[in-house]
């Protein structure tokens, strides 16, 4: 897989099941005495706080170098995992909840289908954050970074906030990928081999 594809793909699947997450937590995931226990109500909002914090995450990788990504996909696989948990053992309300809400210790209901989709959210997220962590060499970073071409000299890649300078100042960015840096010039020799400027020595 290219590897630009390979890290749209990985950033958009986690940002859509980040963001579906903090949908599902809204959702009524029991009911009960004719009333209707959300996501957030029954987690006390641990659902829809661990859906934001991987939607963070994911949202800042794009912005850190390889070490930078792997520590949050680590993050991001904790916060999955932690959104799966949540969504498996506060699926019902708890006695106090009914208590609070219904006035009731104790009352029949049902369980909806929203818990167990939050479920596959988190195992989801979690994926995405091994992708993260096993990935992150494959992509480049945002910064400047030097590189060696075909013939073992260093040259500078351009960021991306050069090329946009770049093309601000209306020159063409893509002379800054993989050349020198915007504005470097190489000497030239005559044939004498003499660098043109330089003195000569008096004889």
């Amino acid at each position: 897989m290219i590897r630009g594809h390979d890290r749209a793909l990985v950033t958009t699947v986690g940002l859509v099941v980040a963001a579906a997450g903090d949908v599902v937590a809204g959702q009524v995931w029991y009911r009960t005495a004719g009333h209707g226990f959300t996501g957030t109500e029954l987690s006390d909002g641990a659902v829809e706080a661990l859906s934001l914090a991987a939607l963070a995450g994911v949202g800042v990788t794009l912005l850190l170098g390889v070490w930078g990504r792997r520590v949050v996909g680590v993050l991001i696989a904790a916060l999955g995992l932690g959104m799966l948990l949540v969504s498996v053992l506060r699926r019902t309300p708890t006695t106090d909840q009914l208590v609070q809400v219904l006035g009731v210790r104790d009352t029949p209901g049902a369980g909806t289908a929203w818990p167990w989709i939050g479920v596959v959210l988190g195992a989801v997220t979690a994926a995405v954050g091994v992708g993260f962590v096993l990935r992150a060499h494959r992509w480049t970073s945002p910064s400047t970074r030097f590189d060696r071409d075909g013939n073992g000299r260093r040259r500078v890649v351009a960021s991306n906030l050069d090329a946009w300078k770049a093309l601000d100042a209306g020159d063409d960015p893509t002379d800054l990928d993989g050349n020198l840096a915007h504005g470097a010039s190489t000497p030239r020799h005559d044939p004498t081999g003499r660098v043109p400027g330089t003195p000569t020595q008096q004889e």
